[in-house]
């Protein structure tokens, strides 16, 4: 709605104000076609059409193509916002050149979102060093330094899924960028829901598997005193599969380029992982700096990263990726 709002308020501001302005309903299920209906009463020069069904971009463009009545047309898409001077410029180019078609520019932009997006990407991996690199330090301050070299043996083969999960993440991301640029939201949609299907079933076998193995594998490798307590092995599941089930989440976003919007949760997250993870290690020694992971992360970033793309990206309730 957030995207919708500015759209609207940016074209309420232009300068010239001979407009005929008609906006899509395309089945949307996020609550735009009511945002636009309160605009429309508030924006004379505002006409609403609401399609029965959902039907893409180009049926969209080609119904306001043929509800139009001016003799220019110009299309600005529901995330877009343009300048207050956009349209009189635009106008006056056909009028003192005489072209059937008059085009600006959008570099400066282009390179201001670039710019979001960069900083945003930046605060995002500084906070996400930030919550796996803290584990160690706190359980060498708080539990001891044999207890991180026990530690280490784990993550060195948590490690090993996470870059298997890495290239499959790459190898998926283009094709969801691809998709994002070409299929209506519909289909986006349901690729999406085969996707967090999917990663449900992948690593939730590889985080039964590493729960069932770690010991095993330990005891083979290293020997039966390398063990780290049960409860912690445990949470190092838990922890690796709620981890590995932000990545669907996070390869759309980026397809989609959504960073702005959650910009400072990492950093967040950060904070509240070291300070219940102190909290919990006083008693709890390495368990409790490992729940305090996992609650800095059911707290925040596993609720608030399908938010922004479900009611940025997908149009949908982010109640149904809580069902599924």
């Amino acid at each position: 709605m957030i995207a919708i709002k500015r759209c609207f308020e940016s074209l309420a501001a232009q300068t010239w104000r001979e407009l005929e302005v008609i906006a899509i309903d395309d089945a949307s299920t996020d609550g735009g076609g009511e945002c636009c209906d309160r605009w429309a009463e508030r924006e004379p020069r505002l006409q609403v059409v609401h399609l029965p069904q959902n039907r893409g971009l180009f049926a969209a463009r080609n119904e306001r193509v043929r509800r139009a009545a001016g003799a220019y047309l110009s299309f600005v898409d529901s995330d877009d916002w343009v300048e207050p001077s956009l349209i009189e410029g635009l106008y006056r180019c056909l009028r003192e050149t005489g072209a059937d078609v008059s085009v600006c520019g959008t570099e400066g932009m282009k390179l201001r979102e670039l710019r979001r997006n960069v900083g945003a990407m930046i605060l995002h991996r500084v906070g996400a060093v930030a919550v796996f690199g803290t584990d160690h330090l706190l359980i060498s301050r708080f539990v001891g330094v044999v207890t991180t070299g026990l530690y280490s043996n784990y993550i060195l083969v948590r490690n090993f899924l996470n870059m298997i999960i890495e290239a499959l993440s790459g190898a998926v991301t283009p094709a969801l960028g691809s998709l994002n640029a070409t299929a209506p939201r519909e289909e986006q949609r349901k690729i999406f829901s085969r996707l967090h299907f999917l990663s449900a079933c992948l690593f939730g076998w590889m985080s039964i598997c590493l729960g069932c193995l770690y010991d095993p594998f330990i005891d083979l490798w290293l020997g039966a005193g390398y063990r780290l307590p049960r409860p912690a092995v445990l949470l190092i599941v838990v922890n690796f599969y709620v981890s590995s089930m932000r990545v669907p989440v996070a390869s759309t976003k980026s397809a989609m380029g959504l960073f702005w919007d959650e910009r400072y949760k990492s950093i967040l997250e950060a904070a509240m992982n070291l300070a219940v993870s102190v909290l919990l290690a006083r008693r709890y020694g390495i368990t409790g700096i490992l729940a305090g992971t996992l609650i800095s992360t059911l707290t925040l970033p596993a609720w608030i990263e399908p938010l922004g793309l479900y009611r940025n990206g997908l149009g949908l309730p982010v109640k149904q990726y809580v069902r599924d």
